[in-house]
């Protein structure tokens, strides 16, 4: 919400690089992929909010949710907004140099949505791990079930190894 309409550099696994901003980048990525669909219904409701805002040719602007008809959202967005981390003065003294979220957004915004990816994957194994003890799993969704399973165990993998390795338990 505070980067929406700063430019970010994307590097593809394959092809050229290309510049757009953190907003489009945001809202084609969840379009695009079913498994970042979001599940909360207020954070669905700014996605549509912006997504609209976007497809009708004006460019990002953080008021149009902080001035929202939905107080719920208009409260979050500015709370969200106005948070602000302050380096300490041990920092300072020592002059050292921090970079800020602005500074690597081109590193930050791709990864979070990799992270996403994953946290997905972990979730849908996890209620298909539950489906197969239910008492009244049959065998016409066993093969369904099972074939779902392999393909998000083989992604798992391959997502925490463009993550650095990370993996979620």
């Amino acid at each position: 919400m505070k980067y929406g309409p700063l430019p970010l550099k994307i590097y593809p696994d394959e092809g050229d690089e290309y510049v757009t901003t953190v907003a489009d980048f945001m809202i084609s990525s969840i379009e695009s992929e079913e498994s970042l669909k979001l599940r909360t219904p207020i954070l669905q409701e700014i996605f549509q909010t912006i997504s609209l805002h976007l497809k009708s040719g004006e460019e990002y602007d953080s008021r149009i949710l902080t001035h929202h008809m939905n107080p719920m959202i208009s409260s979050l967005v500015a709370d969200i907004l106005s948070r602000e981390y302050i380096l300490s003065t041990l920092w300072n003294k020592k002059e050292s140099f921090v970079e800020t979220e602005k500074e690597k957004l081109n590193e930050l915004v791709p990864e979070t949505f990799l992270f996403l990816k994953l946290n997905r994957v972990h979730l849908l194994l996890h209620e298909l791990e539950q489906k197969m003890k239910e008492p009244d799993f049959n065998s016409e969704e066993f093969v369904r079930v099972m074939t779902l399973f392999n393909k998000l165990s083989t992604l798992k993998p391959i997502l925490s190894k463009k993550l650095g390795g990370r993996t979620l338990y």
